[in-house]
């Protein structure tokens, strides 16, 4: 009796061995880390995210009322933005959305403010290119040689503009400049057209828009 128990002991033994042979090892895990990619003057594609500071100006008459007076008599505006763009050494393309505020500055024009502070947000197309791919030789624009070097593309754009007084249609163009590994400066000028004002204490019927964007790209 005790031979055979010894000898099923045994059995078992080597049964428990071969089954944990035959499982394989688990396959290591490997996992891959998804960089952003680079932002250059002839390539910046993908979304990227930011913020944008400028003024809301009743007039651009920068050289008789001088900045403030001009570009920030309607007040200053600060906005998160976020976009996606498609660039080539030729061409540009893109839409942007941004939400933000406008804020007073104190500014007058004629001592009378143009202040309106509150909501501002905007959603737009961009479409564009490089200057010189553009217009060769002609460019109708001469820039210096280090921003040049830095333009990822000059582009003319449209979209919507709300206020919590009235939502308005704007028109302009800007242009953008590398400046790191993943960022670079947005440029760009907004002429605003509102239509009727949904309040009685606003009266703004159209505004100009000069903005200042530092984005990362992603």
């Amino acid at each position: 009796m005790r031979l055979c128990v010894l000898f099923l002991l045994a059995l078992l033994g080597n049964a428990r061995f071969a089954l944990a042979g035959d499982i394989a090892a688990p396959a290591p895990v490997v996992t891959k880390a998804i960089a952003a990619s680079a932002c250059t003057p002839v390539s910046c594609n993908g979304f990227y995210m930011g913020g944008t500071f400028g003024g809301s100006g009743t007039n651009l008459d920068i050289v008789g009322s001088g900045v403030n007076n001009s570009i920030f008599a309607g007040g200053g505006v600060a906005a998160f933005d976020l976009g996606y763009q498609w660039t080539t050494p030729a061409w540009f393309l893109g839409l942007e959305g941004a939400v933000g505020g406008q804020f007073n500055t104190n500014s007058s024009v004629n001592n009378v403010s143009g202040n309106a502070s509150g909501l501002l947000a905007y959603q737009i197309g961009k479409a564009g290119g490089n200057i010189s791919a553009l217009f060769g030789s002609q460019a109708p624009i001469t820039i210096p040689p280090q921003l040049a070097a830095s333009q990822i593309g000059a582009y003319l754009l449209t979209g919507a503009v709300e206020r919590q007084f009235a939502t308005g249609w704007a028109s302009g163009a800007g242009a953008e400049f590398d400046v790191g590994p993943h960022s670079f400066v947005d440029l760009k000028y907004m002429h605003v057209q509102y239509g009727p004002s949904s309040n009685g204490r606003a009266q703004l019927s159209n505004e100009d828009l000069v903005l200042v964007g530092l984005n990362y790209k992603w």
